[in-house]
This record gives C-alpha cells, structure tokens and sequence, in this order.
C-alpha cells in the first residue's frame, strides 16, 4: 500500500478498476506492466484481508446478538 496514507477498500477497488483498464488497452505500455500487475496484486491482497476482518467483525457481533436475543428469550415472564 502507499506509504503514510491509509488506503481505503473502495479506492482500492478503484484503483484495480483502472489497472483493470490500463490492462484491456490495444496498446499496453511494456515499460510499465510489471509494476502494474504488482500493484494489483497488493489491491487484491489487501481487499481479501479486509473483506476477512469485516466478516469475523459481523460474525462476532451476530453471535453476541443471538446470545442476547436467547438470553431474553430465556428469561421467564414476571408474574403481573
């Protein structure tokens, strides 16, 4: 990733969009294809890690969810 800026997944998609295109081009540039191709290879590298994180993060929270929602669910009704 770039050095001193926190990248975000949505201009990481972006930016693999562009590459993307660069890559569809009739006319791709040889002197700069190698670096490219790294670079999309860091985009995706990062997206797949935080795709991962976000889905053990909503993971976590839906099970606290379901332990509350049973907890309650558990509870006897008080006597009125």
């Amino acid at each position: 990733m770039r050095k001193g800026k926190k990248f975000k997944y949505l201009e990481a998609l972006k930016e693999l969009d562009d590459i993307l295109e660069f890559l569809q081009a009739e006319m791709v540039d040889v002197e700069v294809l190698s670096s490219k191709i790294k670079r999309a290879v860091e985009l995706v590298e990062y997206c797949r890690r935080k795709i991962n994180s976000t889905e053990t993060e909503v993971k976590k929270v839906l099970e606290k969810f379901q332990k509350s929602e049973g907890d309650t669910l558990n509870e006897s009704p008080e006597a009125d």
